[in-house]
């Protein structure tokens, strides 16, 4: 994934520009500078968007929040609070810092994806609200064993896009294999040169639990999008369309209800547009 966007989410509810933070919570002292020679009780790292709350939570805690990768740290208890973005770093952290016990808390809809990129490891869901209540929900978490994950079996996924998107979709399709370690089915790499492209896609199709359908107005121009999403419908295989630039969704798809990444950066304007769309492919596979 590219960069992260430096947007964070406001935690303490005095922002002027919500829901992003604008820096109103510096009043509130949330610093720490423990002493990291020693075991230190409890640290936090955290997704970019919610570095405020790791902050606010190492303060509340008397621990320490990690901003980036590669330190040298030894605690009790590791908290990563993910909200699906940056895993890779979070993955990393967890490599670096020596705990005794980790804990991953899935911040919103697509926490439950956690599990996929934390296998092993206690992952607890968190469910989304406003400043004040994800504070209150999120010490909750922490002090109790509530809302564990339920084990899920990653799906198997086949994608149809267009090929004028791929510049787009290729990081995100990078991030859900190397990151989440779910199966992807792209045309673009994963048919071998020689190969009898329909009868491949056929069998992906048969194989795959679900298709994910990237509309835009190339792909919904396009007849081999039409074909896929035809042969998948023939299949009885679930459809997801992910709208990636607003465009009015071809007839045969205008009963699935889409999710829209542009309605959705605007939702969460902390997001990066990679970052949308990764979360809309998330969102559409559980």
């Amino acid at each position: 994934m590219t960069e992260p966007g430096q947007q964070k989410r406001c935690i303490c509810g005095r922002s002027k520009q919500m829901p992003v933070c604008d820096g109103s919570h510096r009043s509130q002292g949330w610093q720490c500078d423990p002493d990291t020679t020693v075991l230190i009780p409890v640290a936090f790292a955290s997704s970019p968007s919610l570095r405020n709350l790791a902050d606010r939570l190492a303060h509340r805690h008397q621990g320490l929040s990690i901003h980036g990768s590669g330190v040298d740290v030894s605690t009790r208890r590791l908290v990563l609070i993910t909200d699906g973005h940056d895993t890779e770093r979070l993955q990393q952290v967890a490599t670096d810092v020596v705990a005794e016990e980790t804990l991953v808390l899935g911040v919103g809809a697509t926490s439950s994806s956690a599990q996929w990129a934390f296998p092993n490891t206690d992952c607890r869901f968190v469910e989304e609200g406003d400043d004040l209540t994800l504070w209150k929900r999120t010490e909750a978490a922490l002090s109790g064993s509530d809302n564990p994950a339920v084990p899920r079996v990653a799906p198997r996924l086949f994608l149809t896009h267009s090929v004028a998107d791929e510049g787009r979709l290729f990081p995100v399709v990078e991030c859900l294999r190397q990151q989440y370690q779910l199966s992807v089915f792209v045309c673009a790499d994963s048919i071998a040169p020689g190969t009898d492209w329909q009868t491949e896609i056929r069998n992906q199709l048969e194989r795959c639990d679900r298709m994910l359908f990237l509309s835009s107005g190339a792909a919904n121009r396009s007849t081999f999008c039409g074909f896929e999403a035809g042969m998948a419908t023939a299949l009885g295989k679930p459809i997801h369309v992910i709208n990636l630039d607003g465009t009015r969704l071809p007839d045969y798809l205008q009963q699935i209800q889409a999710i829209d990444v542009t309605r959705l950066q605007s939702r969460k304007p902390w997001l990066t547009t990679e970052d949308a769309l990764l979360e809309a492919c998330l969102e559409s596979i559980l």
